[in-house]
């Protein structure tokens, strides 16, 4: 419960879902069952995502940029030609809930972690350093590099191992 009283201080001040996390909570919204069969989240099950649910529900604010946005909706194209119409309205239906917060993409591009994470990961961390944000990350790297900088974050895979 460690991590939950952890996680719980930025309810009302914002979290940040990286894109993987993300789209399983929206895959999971969608239709549970697509969890298990959907190759882009088919690595968790429906526990992850119950943990994953909870934080959301208890988040007053969940921040995106529009890289995660744009990434979100690339993946989601994998998805089956006959669900997406439906699927893409639940998910604007919940994206519509989030705060919305940019960076300039000169800021992004000047990162000096740019040549290794990419647009989306550095839009997050600038996102993140500028309002002091929670990141919740599986990607073991952008983990590293936000602890490494003094940006709040925290790894999923630690938050299930520790919930299990």
């Amino acid at each position: 419960m460690k991590y939950i009283n952890q996680i719980s201080k930025y309810y009302n001040k914002g979290i940040i879902f990286d894109t993987n996390i993300l789209l399983l909570l929206l895959i999971g919204l969608y239709d549970p069952t697509l969890i298990t069969k959907f190759k882009r989240v088919n690595k968790y099950n429906l526990r992850d995502f119950g943990i994953l649910k909870d934080i959301y529900s208890n988040s007053n604010k969940v921040i995106i940029s529009q890289p995660i946005v744009t990434e979100l909706s690339n993946l989601s194209f994998n998805l089956s030609s006959k669900l997406l119409k439906s699927y893409f309205k639940s998910f604007c239906n919940e994206l519509f809930k989030f705060k919305e917060i940019n960076r300039d993409k000169n800021t992004i591009l000047i990162n000096p972690l740019f040549h290794k994470l990419g647009f989306t990961d550095c839009s997050i961390i600038e996102v993140a350093k500028k309002g002091k944000y929670l990141v919740i990350t599986d990607d073991l790297e952008l983990y590293l590099k936000l602890t490494f900088i003094g940006i709040p974050v925290e790894n999923f895979n630690h938050l299930k191992t520790s919930l299990y």
